[in-house]
């Protein structure tokens, strides 16, 4: 799905990323299901959490391509820590989308 494919960091990736992140965000979407709500919570907190890891740790080249600092790719123990944390949070996010659709899908 679209939500998988942007835990990347390529100029489109990111721009479905923070597309998806407005539609949670936006108070117009709100579920009547409070189980749903928490969900939803979660997942723009997940959403939050990756993109602003992902801006702190790395710079923007001409082409819109995002670089790793270089304080990170020196350091192997950094760049290995920053991969695994960077995992972590677009883990997060898929689990979060997996179990919004999951039940937004039973309760259908």
């Amino acid at each position: 799905t679209r939500v998988r494919s942007s835990a990347a960091s390529d100029v489109y990736k990111r721009q479905a990323l923070m597309d998806f992140e407005w539609i949670v965000d936006n108070p117009q979407y709100k579920f009547n299901n409070p189980r749903l709500e928490q969900i939803k919570s979660d997942l723009l907190s997940s959403i939050k959490s990756f993109k602003d890891y992902l801006l702190r740790n790395t710079t923007e080249n001409e082409f819109g391509r995002l670089i790793i600092s270089d304080f990170i790719r020196r350091d192997e123990e950094k760049f290995i820590s920053y991969k695994k944390e960077l995992h972590k949070w677009a883990d997060d996010i898929c689990k979060n989308y997996d179990e919004l659709i999951r039940i937004m899908r039973a309760s259908a």
